[in-house]
C-alpha cells in the first residue's frame, strides 16, 4: 500500500459513495478509546475515562476514486457492558480485536470476544487483531510478545499489526488495510489501493441514524472518572 496522504474536502467530493461499519472490541483498559480517538486525529488524552455502553466516531477515505465514510463504535470493555458490546456487531463490516501488551488477560481474552463477536456479526464479517501500547515496551517488560500476537492471528486467519494509541504509531496504517482488506473481500476494489483521509467531510448523524441506534439497542454514549484507560 502506498504512503498515506491527507485531501481537504473542497477538492474531493463529499457525499459518501460506501459507508463501512467497524466495531471495537476487547476488555476494559486495552486502549480502544484513545485509538478511536487518535485515529480521528483528536490525538492522545491520558484522562480518557472508561467507556459506559458505547461510543462512536466517522472519518471519511477515499479509496479508488470513492468516499468511504467509516463509522466506528467503541464498546465498553466492563463485565457488566459485555453483553452489550457484541450485539453492536450485528450489522459490522468487521471488528477490530485489541488487547494490551502488557496484559496478559485481556490478549487470552480476545478469544472469547471473538466467540461474543461471532454470535452476532455476518456470517463474512472481517477481524482485525491489535496488540496496544507499543511505545510503552522499553520503560517495562511486556508480557505478551509479538511473535505471541502474530501466532494468535494466524490462528485465527486475520492480519496483526501491534500498535501505539499514543504515538499514532500504525494506527492509520492498520485501519487503512483493514478497510482495504473488507472493500477487497467484497470484491469493491482492487488490493493494494492507496488510502487517502479526506478532511473537513464530518459526517452528522442524521434523524434516521439516530432512529436506527435506538431501535437496535444503542446505549447513551457517556464516560466515568478520570483513569487512564490507555
Amino acid at each position: 500500500m502506498e504512503a498515506h496522504r491527507v485531501r481537504s474536502a473542497s477538492e474531493s467530493t463529499v457525499s459518501a459513495d460506501r459507508r463501512l461499519r467497524l466495531v471495537l472490541i476487547g476488555n476494559s483498559g486495552v486502549g480502544k478509546s484513545a485509538f478511536l480517538t487518535q485515529w480521528v486525529g483528536e490525538g492522545f488524552n491520558r484522562f480518557l475515562g472508561a467507556t459506559v455502553g458505547i461510543d462512536s466516531r466517522q472519518k471519511r477515505v477515499e479509496i479508488a476514486g470513492k468516499i468511504v465514510s467509516i463509522l466506528i463504535y467503541d464498546t465498553a470493555g466492563q463485565e457488566r457492558f459485555r453483553s452489550i458490546a457484541p450485539a453492536y456487531c450485528r450489522r459490522a463490516d468487521g471488528v477490530i480485536l485489541i488487547y494490551d501488551i502488557f496484559d496478559l488477560a485481556s490478549f487470552n481474552n480476545i478469544k472469547f470476544w471473538r466467540e461474543k463477536a461471532e454470535d452476532f456479526a455476518p456470517e463474512k464479517v472481517r477481524f482485525l487483531l491489535l496488540g496496544n501500547k507499543f511505545d510503552m515496551q522499553d520503560s517495562k517488560s511486556r508480557v505478551v510478545t509479538e511473535e505471541m500476537g502474530r501466532a494468535a492471528a494466524r490462528e485465527m486467519g486475520v492480519p496483526f499489526f501491534e500498535v501505539s494509541a499514543k504515538t499514532g504509531r500504525n494506527v492509520d496504517e492498520a485501519l487503512n488495510s483493514f478497510v482495504v482488506d473488507i472493500l477487497t473481500n467484497k470484491s469493491e476494489i482492487e488490493p493494494n489501493e492507496e488510502v487517502i483521509t479526506v478532511t473537513g467531510a464530518a459526517d452528522t448523524p442524521t434523524w434516521k441514524d439516530k432512529l436506527r441506534s435506538y431501535c437496535t439497542g444503542s446505549v447513551p454514549t457517556s464516560r466515568v472518572g478520570t483513569r487512564n484507560s490507555y
